[in-house]
């Protein structure tokens, strides 16, 4: 869990102004941040990552695909827990080309009874990241002569896609500085902000600027990102103002 710094300095006034920045490292490169929320990487929802499943019906077979619309591909695949009025006959996918999902096929028993459910369990690689596991229920509703699939779950998989958060550095006019908080996280977040000296003009804001204080120093500011169910991301700023 190393920091990694990048070094600018700036002339602002009289004064000598040293800004560093020390962005906490990225766990496995998929951007959960530290402080993590625990568990780390692929118990929380993350925005944009769905199993999508459509089903069709010809006579006694019906023909189920799930594809996978995470970060991550597919990358192991089984069916459990089959119940109501179907066998599975066929199990086709994942592969390493076809690594966005699967295709089913099941042999419809018994047309007097409308319900069936199975159970998928399927591994997931998230790029360079950790693999993740999830367990998901559909139910195939077999009334009418036609076929439909739900999933017991409407919300996205449990995958590690996070973003992390990252101080952009904007104007400096002597001992104030603009700093922005920036991230790819598609869905809503809310950004805070602390520092170790002087005043920020609205620490909720995602643009604020910070005033540094007159006196020689190194001051911190953090910038802590809260993206909801999906965790927390920080990234810090440092400025060393030199003497006059």
């Amino acid at each position: 869990m190393g920091a990694t710094d990048k070094a600018r300095r700036a002339a602002a006034g009289m004064a000598g102004v040293a800004v560093a920045t020390a962005g906490l490292s990225n766990c496995d490169g998929t951007g959960a941040v530290d402080p993590p929320p625990p568990p780390l990487q692929c118990s929380d929802v993350s925005t944009g990552q769905n199993l999508f499943a459509q089903a069709a019906r010809d006579d006694s077979t019906v023909l189920v695909t799930i594809q996978n619309f995470a970060q991550g591909g597919m990358t192991a695949a089984s069916i459990t827990d089959t119940t109501g009025p179907v066998q599975l006959l066929l199990v086709n996918g994942p592969t390493p080309d076809t690594n966005r999902g699967i295709t089913l096929v099941f042999h419809v028993l018994d047309f007097q009874v409308p319900t069936a459910t199975f159970t998928l369990n399927a591994t997931f690689q998230i790029s360079d990241g950790p693999e993740c596991t999830i367990t998901r229920t559909f139910t195939l509703d077999l009334s009418g002569g036609g076929v439909t699939v739900t999933s017991d779950r409407a919300d996205p998989l449990p995958l590690g896609s996070r973003a992390p958060a990252v101080i952009a550095l904007g104007e400096r006019r002597g001992h104030r500085v603009e700093l922005e908080a920036t991230t790819s996280y598609a869905g809503r977040w809310q950004a805070s902000w602390t520092v170790s000296a002087g005043t920020l003009d609205d620490p909720t804001a995602r643009r604020v600027r910070w005033t540094l204080p007159d006196e020689p120093g190194v001051h911190q500011a953090e910038l802590l990102v809260d993206y909801g169910p999906d965790g927390l991301a920080v990234d810090t700023i440092m400025f060393e103002v030199g003497a006059a």
